[in-house]
């Protein structure tokens, strides 16, 4: 896998006078994959739902996310790319995957109380599931 910051010198766009793109994008030459990956590590990343307490997302992110994804439609892009939206927490685990307009959107955590060695399981296991090659666990 190939690892960027950009797509082919195209600007992901500005917001504030300040160019926007994601974290990480991986690209495999192989099977023409793409995976934007952007970290949020706020205060408000996460916040308890306003009914019944549960962990929401912050809206701003899956918008934010929904555009990197769309600048990856490119007519030489066979398959649309999966995007992560990964938070870290402390003793909650979060996996949910959902579908928009033909992309993959994976939003998940890392313990980071966590061992390393856990903490390098939860990321290897994070990569491989969003490459399609074993099943979600939901």
């Amino acid at each position: 896998m190939a690892i960027s910051g950009e797509l082919s010198g195209r600007l992901w766009g500005v917001s504030h006078g300040r160019r926007q793109q994601p974290d990480l994008t991986l690209h495999s030459p192989e099977t023409n994959k793409r995976i934007v990956l952007d970290t949020k590590f706020t205060a408000s990343s996460l916040t308890a739902g306003p009914w019944n307490g549960t962990e929401r997302y912050d809206s701003s992110d899956l918008y934010q996310m929904y555009a990197y994804l769309r600048t990856q439609e490119l007519p030489s892009i066979t398959q649309p790319a999966v995007g992560i939206l990964l938070y870290p927490t402390v003793g909650t685990h979060i996996s949910d995957v959902h579908h928009i307009q033909g992309h993959e959107l994976r939003i998940s955590t890392i313990d980071l109380a966590a061992d390393w060695q856990d903490i390098e399981h939860q990321l290897l296991d994070l990569m491989t599931r969003a490459q399609g090659q074993i099943p979600n666990r939901l």
